[in-house]
């Protein structure tokens, strides 16, 4: 086996919640205050009780938008070799240690094995 090239392959392999984000911080500060607009404009105007309730219903829909904000993916590079196969390799131990990802001609394209269990 004849290494071409090496590059790296950039995976997504999970998400976080980054509740520190400035985007994440600005849309719930704005909500906030949206949320005592609304309790205290409604309190005044209609009944206390509409208020809370358009209130806590007004936190919800903010915290949910906030949540959604706040998703950030977490990506691993993994490499990746372009390789041409001689008659000398085993296939067979190629196989075992490398996941086939494309081939052009003959030229391949593998990929470590077991790669997600090294994150």
């Amino acid at each position: 086996m004849t290494i071409l090239n090496q590059t790296l392959e950039h995976i997504q392999i999970g998400e976080i919640y980054n509740f520190s984000s400035p985007l994440f911080i600005l849309i719930m500060s704005i909500g906030a205050i949206f949320c005592i607009f609304i309790i205290v404009f409604l309190s005044l105007k209609a009944d206390l009780g509409l208020g809370i309730m358009m209130g806590v219903v007004s936190v919800i829909i903010v915290g949910l938008i906030g949540t959604c904000v706040a998703r950030e993916p977490i990506y691993k590079d993994i490499p990746q070799y372009e390789v041409t196969i001689d008659e000398n390799a085993n296939f067979y131990d190629i196989l075992d240690n490398y996941d086939i990802i494309e081939q052009r001609g003959k030229i391949f394209i593998l990929r470590d094995k077991n790669w997600e269990d090294n994150t």
